[in-house]
């Protein structure tokens, strides 16, 4: 998968976990200050990403996810390994 490839499925599942209007859910975007979503949220967002990409984090892997450039690139890192 590329980085788009990558970046695409996980905008496409904050924007279903969040409800959130796809010009939101940007690069850049926070996903607790700008999109909106609590510790549960982030939860679900990690383990239907661990589930759409095949692979496995650690709790504190997942709390390191702030924005949707963190959370790419976590994904990017746990399919290389």
């Amino acid at each position: 998968l590329t980085r788009a490839e990558i970046a695409d499925k996980t905008q496409q599942i904050v924007i279903e976990q969040l409800g959130a209007p796809e010009t939101e859910v940007t690069p850049t975007a926070d996903i607790v200050k700008d999109l909106g979503a609590d510790s549960l949220d982030l939860v679900e967002i990690v383990i239907a990403l661990e589930e759409e990409f095949d692979v496995q984090s650690s709790d504190e892997a997942a709390e390191q996810i702030s924005t949707m450039s963190d959370a790419v690139a976590l994904i990017e890192k746990l399919k290389a390994q």
